[in-house]
């Protein structure tokens, strides 16, 4: 496209119909025959918002003026209908973005989120995505604010990236992890993850980096995703973010019930990218100097569900994965072997209580059947979860254990279906029986 391309620009609205007229210049109220496929939106609304990036003059006019901010917020709230994306695409709206978004400056930067926001919107529709993956220029453009300071647009662009991931097919994924790592793609949402403050960014980048685990951890990629995203700065900024969510923000957790939700998906999100980084060969060896970050992120996630549980006694339908996943990282990086019953143990054992039928912590009985169901299952995992750190745990610690929950140990071990940790903790049992009765015996 030229500077000034030969599209025809929009009339004065002195050349508008008496309608168009009535209704008053921009309005978004069609005349007959104007409406976008089965909305009450304007044809020629979207046309002529689309025309100002046609021409590089005009562009670069309009973008100082609040009434094409307005606009383009206008057109960024019809983009979430599909007829809308649709007509968008009919009239090469991603091809005038991309003709466009490079003569931004520096101070234009909401312009560019406002139309990456909508980029984002289309990317709902595989059609849409199709059409950005051929015009590579545009995604690395949109990509490339990712390495800008601007929060807003750094969003916009992140879930501009997440719908295209979920809406690709497999085979068509090896594309991503080409330009990523020709971006920089890791290294720049590590940077996102260490250095922001801002709540609404930090929960987005990990949500993410949980679509890249879920749709670019697979068989045919998973070389690639080893080599770009299993490093322990990867995993070291993942931790960083969550901690910034639950220690400096912890007024989330008193928050509304909607920022409460948020909460807690970002406590599975983590444990699930926690179990992408982690669940490889060579993992233990690479994240020798992650362990501690990986110790205080389960035992802030074990605080919380402990505080929900044990001391207002709701129970979590998540529970079961939370442990499954916990479960899986404590015995592919042995880290019960540095960890004191405090951090781990001791906040699950007193879940594990709340939740026995013996102890009917609950107040009654619960008596849907599906509901009874899942408190199983999460027994079950937290069981599971708990063997595992008194198999890996160290001989003092074990000790430390067992004087406190004493028989306890019984029902615990017995839940779980691994026949060699059941033995080996049993194994241990006796050591320490033996070793009690040779002290006493000693002192008399």
């Amino acid at each position: 496209m030229a500077e000034n391309s030969d599209i025809e620009q929009p009339k004065d609205d002195s050349d508008s119909s008496d309608a168009e007229r009535a209704a008053g210049p921009g309005s978004l109220i069609p005349i007959v025959g104007d409406v976008i496929g089965d909305t009450a939106y304007s044809e020629r609304y979207v046309l002529k918002v689309l025309m100002k990036f046609a021409n590089l003059d005009v562009f670069k006019k309009v973008i100082k003026q609040k009434a094409f901010d307005d606009e383009l917020v206008t057109l960024w709230e019809m983009s979430a209908e599909k007829d809308v994306v649709h007509f968008l695409l009919e009239h090469d709206a991603l091809d005038l973005f991309g003709f466009a978004l490079p003569a931004l400056e520096g101070d234009d930067l909401r312009i560019g989120e406002i139309v990456i926001g909508i980029i984002a919107n289309m990317c709902c529709e595989k059609e849409a995505v199709s059409a950005l993956m051929k015009n590579k220029h545009l995604f690395i453009i949109s990509m490339g604010y990712l390495k800008t300071d601007y929060t807003a647009a750094i969003i916009q662009a992140l879930r501009m990236i997440s719908h295209c991931l979920y809406m690709t097919d497999e085979e068509e994924r090896s594309l991503f992890m080409t330009m990523f790592e020709d971006f920089g793609y890791t290294e720049a949402l590590c940077f996102i993850l260490k250095n922001s403050s801002n709540k609404d960014l930090l929960i987005t980048a990990l949500e993410n980096f949980n679509t890249l685990c879920e749709y670019l951890n697979i068989d045919s990629l998973r070389k690639d995703f080893f080599k770009q995203f299993v490093t322990p700065e990867v995993l070291e900024s993942v931790s960083t973010a969550f901690d910034e969510i639950m220690i400096k923000q912890r007024s989330l957790k008193k928050g509304s019930h909607s920022e409460r939700d948020s909460l807690e998906r970002i406590l599975a999100i983590t444990l699930q990218i926690g179990l992408n980084l982690v669940w490889f060969d060579n993992t233990p060896r690479i994240y020798t100097e992650n362990r501690w970050s990986v110790v205080t992120m389960i035992s802030q996630i074990l605080s919380y569900y402990e505080h929900k549980i044990v001391n207002s006694k709701v129970f979590d339908t998540d529970l079961e994965h939370i442990f499954q996943s916990a479960s899986m990282i404590l015995t592919t990086l042995n880290v019960s072997e540095i960890s004191n019953p405090n951090k781990f143990f001791f906040p699950g054992y007193r879940i594990w209580k709340t939740l026995s039928p013996k102890n009917n912590k609950f107040g009654e009985p619960l008596s849907d059947h599906d509901e009874l169901k899942n408190v199983e299952r999460s027994i079950y995992q937290l069981s599971e979860f708990l063997c595992i750190y008194m198999a890996q745990c160290t001989d003092d610690d074990f000790t430390d254990v067992i004087n406190v929950i004493k028989d306890d140990y019984l029902p615990i071990v017995k839940a779980t279906k691994k026949l060699e940790l059941r033995e080996f903790i049993k194994s241990r049992v006796t050591e320490y029986k033996g070793n009690q009765h040779t002290e006493r015996s000693l002192l008399f």
